[in-house]
């Protein structure tokens, strides 16, 4: 699912996950405070991507549920490998080289 951007009164940015037909323009955190759509985060983060591309931003495609976050750290440091876990259960890959162990060791196929 797609990730937009939202912006609190107190300047803080919080990405958001739904589906298209969900999107809101303003959402409640659930601390109870209420963020409104930044539409120019959204735009720059897709206009602009990183100057190089390690690391690279978490990657949803391999990740995995939040309550299964710690399983895949704790299956990491399992098999020697370095790679940090978003706190949304996304590795993080610092190189292609990690990232093409990673894909293998769990049994992924880059396409690409």
């Amino acid at each position: 699912m797609p990730r937009y951007t939202f912006i609190t009164d107190d300047g803080e940015q919080v990405e958001h996950i739904c589906s298209c037909k969900d999107l809101t323009d303003t959402i409640t955190l659930e601390d109870g405070r209420t963020a409104k759509r930044d539409f120019a985060a959204d735009v720059l983060s897709i206009a602009r991507p990183s100057p190089t591309s390690w690391p690279m931003k978490p990657c949803v495609s391999t990740g995995v549920n939040v309550a299964q976050a710690q399983e895949l750290r704790d299956f990491y440091k399992k098999h020697g490998e370095s790679i940090e876990v978003s706190s949304s259960g996304d590795p993080i890959y610092t190189s292609q080289r990690q990232m093409n162990r990673d894909l293998k060791l769990r049994g992924f196929v880059d396409l690409n």
